[in-house]
Protein backbone atom coordinates (compact mmCIF):
# COMPACT_ATOMS: atom_id res chain seq x y z
CA UNK A 1 0.00 0.00 0.00
CA UNK A 2 2.74 2.36 0.78
CA UNK A 3 4.27 1.75 -2.63
CA UNK A 4 0.98 2.85 -4.09
CA UNK A 5 0.76 5.68 -2.29
CA UNK A 6 4.00 7.00 -3.20
CA UNK A 7 3.23 6.69 -6.58
CA UNK A 8 -0.27 8.18 -6.25
CA UNK A 9 1.71 11.67 -4.71
CA UNK A 10 4.08 11.65 -7.46
CA UNK A 11 1.38 11.43 -10.11
CA UNK A 12 -0.78 14.32 -8.38
CA UNK A 13 2.31 16.60 -9.05
CA UNK A 14 2.00 18.86 -12.03
CA UNK A 15 5.05 20.80 -11.61
CA UNK A 16 7.71 18.60 -13.97
CA UNK A 17 11.00 19.50 -12.09
CA UNK A 18 9.31 18.20 -8.83
CA UNK A 19 7.23 15.60 -10.82
CA UNK A 20 11.12 14.04 -11.87
CA UNK A 21 12.22 14.33 -8.00
CA UNK A 22 9.84 11.94 -6.40
CA UNK A 23 9.32 9.42 -9.23
CA UNK A 24 13.78 9.32 -8.97
CA UNK A 25 12.42 8.96 -5.19
CA UNK A 26 9.95 5.83 -6.29
CA UNK A 27 12.11 4.23 -8.49
CA UNK A 28 15.00 4.25 -5.87
CA UNK A 29 12.77 2.92 -2.98
CA UNK A 30 10.76 0.30 -5.37
CA UNK A 31 13.47 -0.64 -8.25
CA UNK A 32 11.39 -3.89 -9.15
CA UNK A 33 7.94 -2.40 -8.76
CA UNK A 34 4.82 -3.47 -10.97
CA UNK A 35 3.88 0.62 -11.07
CA UNK A 36 6.87 1.57 -13.50
CA UNK A 37 4.55 0.77 -16.55
CA UNK A 38 3.08 3.81 -14.98
CA UNK A 39 6.12 5.51 -14.01
CA UNK A 40 7.34 5.72 -17.21
CA UNK A 41 4.87 7.57 -19.10
CA UNK A 42 5.11 9.97 -16.19
CA UNK A 43 8.72 10.58 -16.90
CA UNK A 44 8.24 11.29 -20.62
CA UNK A 45 5.51 13.57 -19.62
CA UNK A 46 7.63 15.32 -17.32
CA UNK A 47 10.76 15.81 -19.71
CA UNK A 48 9.00 16.74 -22.33
CA UNK A 49 7.29 19.39 -20.63
CA UNK A 50 10.81 20.73 -20.02
CA UNK A 51 12.02 19.90 -23.71
CA UNK A 52 15.07 17.53 -22.51
CA UNK A 53 14.25 15.11 -25.43
CA UNK A 54 16.79 13.00 -24.63
CA UNK A 55 15.81 11.65 -21.63
CA UNK A 56 12.21 12.03 -22.77
CA UNK A 57 14.02 9.10 -25.20
CA UNK A 58 15.19 7.31 -22.61
CA UNK A 59 12.06 7.23 -20.47
CA UNK A 60 10.08 5.82 -23.85
CA UNK A 61 13.01 3.19 -24.08
CA UNK A 62 12.72 1.98 -20.73
CA UNK A 63 8.70 1.75 -20.70
CA UNK A 64 9.14 -0.50 -23.87
CA UNK A 65 11.90 -2.66 -22.16
CA UNK A 66 10.26 -3.13 -18.70
CA UNK A 67 7.22 -4.82 -20.93
CA UNK A 68 10.07 -7.50 -22.15
CA UNK A 69 10.54 -8.51 -18.70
Amino acid sequence: MAEYNAYQACAGEKVPATLIKCLDDFVSKYPNSTLLNYVYPLYYQAYSAQKNYLKMIDSADKLALSGTR
